[in-house]
């Protein structure tokens, strides 16, 4: 689609097609995949990661490992020329692209689709990895990053990541949302594997990563947090001062997101948020009841955002809904395309790309951070504080001792936060708040007589112990010297354990619908559960 001229999403002949090699020779064609990434250096496109797709015409036959690069003016594909780590072929994870070339993939899975080995195992079931994968295209290297401290369990899938690269030496990171796991563990993507509320990864806890010094860290949001959700997209703009980042998800800089599924249509809209950052607030910039999911969001110019593709969910049909609802049920994904206009947070249906004025901050969010459409945020700092004082610095936050935020202290290591329950949004009324205060006085006043009921016994009953009792005298006990076990004798050989879980073999998942406790002498039969649904979209 050439973005140099005007457009709508209603236009004919909006799209140019180039043929693809069809996998007829499965080690020389490029495969077909869904879930992955793709990057792009300017001349030519980067694919990583995926699993087998079901697509018209699609082979059947995972194909094997590989990273393919597609050469747009020469019309040309290779997998040749990548080095560095060695990858194995992941997908669900989430990805950004920086201004250098450079391609990051953060967490994901191996699934039997994704993996030719993994699949070739008698039911194996997926399961989650952590590590941030980097790309330099211009030499082709991987690198696989640690993401120690990122979450409870160090994985994503699902979520959503935008990369501000004016904050620190070399940019950050910010994640968030989608699901989480522990590394090995077996599980299903279906949306009925996902009920459980440990492995979601909800929207108030914000995963940030400084690129130039390999650091994660978690930091507590506040404001109108989105309900938990996976499978939508995000992107970032800055004011014009560097004050805030928006980013919006279908923060100063703003972060816009957009989309996602929270495994009901309760739990999902349509509505845009934006997540500000330094000061960490949540702010809801449109209210839709019509959520869409697993779309891409891409910033057109400096203030439109181009959501493309995903489908329309039912309650039903989460992942394969009617080819009908690939192309939204309104005007504003007519092609699957919607336009939104970040100036005036409206959709629209056209784009025009003469239109290069500066992004300005909306009112719905200087309300909120303070400031104007040029930036001039006075609120930086969350309103709990920074959980660790390195990261104020590298998000440029400025403490407003006038405030009512608690500042922070310093944290030198690695704090993990609990996130908080999912929860409506209600206050107390006055008398409640009144009633609530008589019941703390009339608990505290119970507490303090106790605690003086309990000191007078206890000096009584120590004043009686001093007295010399001739009758009944304590045994007298050997004073033996207390001496530490030493390793050898008894606990030969100790061992380290390994830092790295295997792959292989996968552990099986077994069924958990019923607990019941069993008699030491019986053992269980092993059952295998059959290999759950994968999610995809083939629109």
């Amino acid at each position: 689609m050439d973005l140099s001229k005007p457009w709508s999403n209603t236009d004919q002949f909006l799209w140019t097609s180039y043929p693809k090699p069809n996998n007829t020779n499965a080690a020389m064609d490029p495969p077909t995949l869904n879930d992955g990434a793709m990057w792009s250096d300017g001349s030519s496109l980067l694919l990583f990661g995926g699993a087998l797709s079901r697509a018209r015409g699609a082979s059947p036959v995972i194909p094997p490992q590989g990273t393919w690069k597609y050469d747009i003016l020469q019309d040309a594909w290779t997998n040749q020329g990548f080095n560095g780590a060695r990858m194995q072929r992941i997908h669900l994870g989430v990805t950004a692209q920086s201004s250098t070339n450079e391609g990051y993939y953060l967490g994901g899975a191996i699934t039997p689709a994704s993996d030719p080995l993994f699949n070739s195992i008698p039911g194996a079931q997926p399961y989650m990895v952590s590590g941030l994968v980097t790309l330099q295209e211009d030499d082709l290297s991987f690198n696989n990053l640690s993401t120690v401290g990122m979450n409870s369990y160090n994985t994503m899938t699902a979520g959503y990541m935008v990369l501000i690269e004016s904050l620190g030496e070399s940019g950050i990171l910010v994640a968030f949302g989608g699901i989480t796991n522990s590394v090995g563990s077996a599980m299903g993507f279906a949306p009925d594997d996902l009920d459980f509320p440990g492995i979601q990864n909800t929207l108030d806890v914000i995963s940030v990563y400084d690129i130039a010094n390999e650091t994660w860290y978690q930091q507590r949001a506040t404001g109108d947090v989105p309900n938990w959700r996976y499978f939508g997209c995000s992107i970032v703009v800055s004011a014009r001062d560097g004050s805030s980042h928006s980013m919006f998800i279908c923060p100063i800089s703003q972060s816009y997101v957009f989309g996602g599924w929270g495994n009901s249509l309760s739990g999902a809209d349509g509505s845009v948020y934006v997540l500000s950052v330094p000061s960490f607030r949540w702010i809801r910039v449109t209210q839709d009841t019509t959520p869409r999911i697993k779309s891409t969001c891409h910033l057109l110019g400096k203030h439109t955002m181009l959501v493309y593709g995903g489908t329309t969910p039912t309650e039903t049909s989460q992942f394969d809904p009617p080819a009908s609802l690939c192309d939204g049920t309104s005007g504003n994904f007519s092609q699957g395309l919607g336009i939104f206009n970040l100036q005036n947070h409206t959709w629209t249906s056209s784009y025009d790309p003469a239109d290069d004025s500066a992004y300005q901050v909306n009112p719905q969010i200087t309300a909120v951070i303070g400031g104007n459409s040029e930036g001039g945020a006075n609120v930086t700092w969350p309103s709990a504080g920074f959980n660790d004082i390195r990261l104020a610095a590298l998000v440029g936050a400025v403490n407003d001792s006038t405030s009512n935020f608690a500042s922070s202290t310093t944290n030198t290591t690695v704090t993990t936060i609990t996130p908080s329950p999912q929860r409506s949004k209600t206050s107390l009324q006055p008398g409640s708040i009144a009633a609530v205060a008589i019941g703390v006085l009339v608990v505290l006043a119970t507490i303090i007589s106790l605690g003086l009921f309990l000191l007078f016994h206890r000096r009584k009953a120590l004043q009686m112990s001093t007295t010399p009792d001739p009758v009944n005298k304590d045994p007298i006990l050997h004073d033996e010297q207390k001496q530490e076990l030493d390793g050898s004798q008894g606990f030969k050989g100790v061992h380290e354990l390994l830092s790295q879980i295997p792959i292989y073999p996968v552990p099986e998942m077994r069924d958990r619908t019923s607990v019941q406790e069993l008699p030491g002498h019986e053992v269980p039969p092993r059952t295998q559960k059959s290999l759950p649904a994968l999610p995809h979209a083939d629109t």
